[in-house]
C-alpha cells in the first residue's frame, strides 16, 4: 500500500511539475500595442498569452494609495515612467490595470518593475475604458529600465 501511495505520488508530481514550474512568457509593449484600440481585434500571438502566467517590465501608475502611502496593491502599469506625468495617456492597448495579491512597497518602481501574473482582456470593456489588458499579480521584482529621456537631452544639448 506504501509503495502504491509513492508510485501516485511520483506520477503526479512528474505530470504537474512542469506546470507548477512553468517560466512566465516574457512580453513586450510592442507584442500588446497588437490589440486594435477601434475594433477590438487581436493577434493570435496575443490570444495565446490570454489567462497565461506571464512576465512584463513597466513603471507603476498608483491608483489609489489606502493609509500606508508607501504600498500599492492595485495600480496602472504603463510602458514609459513619464505617461503618469503627462497627458495625454498611453493607448489603452499600452496600459495595464493590476491587482496584486498582496501589497508591494512603490519604491520598487523607481528603475521600472517586473510584474508576473495572469493576463487577461476585461469583458465588457475596461471601466472608463482606460486600459485594454488586466493582469492578476502574483510576484513583482525591481528591474533597471532604461529610458531614453528627451527632455534631458534637449536641456544638456
Amino acid at each position: 500500500m506504501k509503495f502504491i501511495k509513492f508510485v501516485i505520488i511520483v506520477v503526479i508530481g512528474t505530470l504537474l511539475g512542469p506546470v507548477i514550474h512553468a517560466k512566465p512568457s516574457s512580453v513586450t509593449w510592442e507584442q500588446l500595442a497588437q490589440l486594435n484600440n477601434e475594433t477590438g481585434v487581436i493577434s493570435k500571438e496575443i490570444e495565446q498569452l490570454i489567462q497565461e502566467e506571464i512576465q512584463i517590465a513597466g513603471f507603476i501608475v498608483p491608483l489609489e494609495l489606502g493609509e500606508d502611502t508607501e504600498k500599492v496593491s492595485e495600480f496602472v502599469l504603463v510602458p514609459n515612467p513619464l505617461a503618469c506625468l503627462h497627458v495625454p495617456p498611453p493607448p489603452p492597448n499600452q496600459m495595464i490595470y493590476v491587482k496584486m495579491s498582496k501589497e508591494i512597497p512603490l519604491d520598487m518602481d523607481l528603475r521600472g518593475v517586473y510584474i508576473t501574473g495572469q493576463l487577461s482582456i476585461p469583458k465588457p470593456k475596461a471601466e472608463y475604458g482606460l486600459y485594454s489588458y488586466e493582469l492578476t499579480g502574483r510576484k513583482a521584482k525591481p528591474a533597471n529600465i532604461e529610458v531614453k529621456d528627451e527632455i534631458f537631452e534637449l536641456i544638456t544639448q
